[in-house]
């Protein structure tokens, strides 16, 4: 067992040297302060929209340290229906999905915009951002969205469709 004089401790790394063996060894824990790159993701989803509604959805992040974007993708559970890629032209690509329009001319790196909600279209909707080389860092967010019924103005009910 390690002493208190075995354990150094310093502002950015805690070093600690095991007891004199035939090869010594140094184990480090680095503090994460100094970290750069890809952080801070964020995803935006409403939680129900009505049916024939446009969406937005929206992800946000910050590349750090000369990072640039590698791609940022969409997903409706397992399902790609979405990537941009800056590095390619076109920039955008879409994937045909079920219930899925989406709008090219309003959409890009942060946002996609999905035209006529439908009950097809409800989901969990994922965002997948990937960091430039040579680290590929990625992070990945998601949230549920449902599409609902319109309030029908004869009987005043709020008609729900289960998915």
């Amino acid at each position: 067992m390690a002493s208190a004089a075995d354990l150094k401790t310093t502002k950015q790394a805690l070093i600690w040297k095991r007891p004199a063996s035939p090869t010594p060894k140094k184990f480090k824990a680095i503090s994460s302060a100094g970290v750069r790159g890809l952080h801070n993701l964020e995803i935006n989803v409403p939680n129900a929209v009505l049916l024939g509604e446009t969406v937005t959805l929206e992800c946000s992040w910050q590349l750090e340290d000369e990072e640039a974007l590698y791609s940022v993708k969409w997903y409706r559970g397992r399902e790609e229906f979405y990537r941009y890629i800056p590095k390619e032209l076109p920039h955008t690509r879409v994937f045909p999905l079920p219930g899925i329009e989406v709008d090219i001319s309003r959409s890009g790196a942060r946002r996609v915009v999905l035209q006529q909600a439908t009950p097809a279209m409800a989901g969990r909707f994922r965002c997948e951002v990937s960091a430039d080389a040579p680290t590929f860092h990625t992070e990945i967010r998601s949230a549920p969205l449902e599409v609902v019924g319109k309030i029908s103005n004869k009987n005043r009910r709020i008609h729900i469709k289960k998915i």
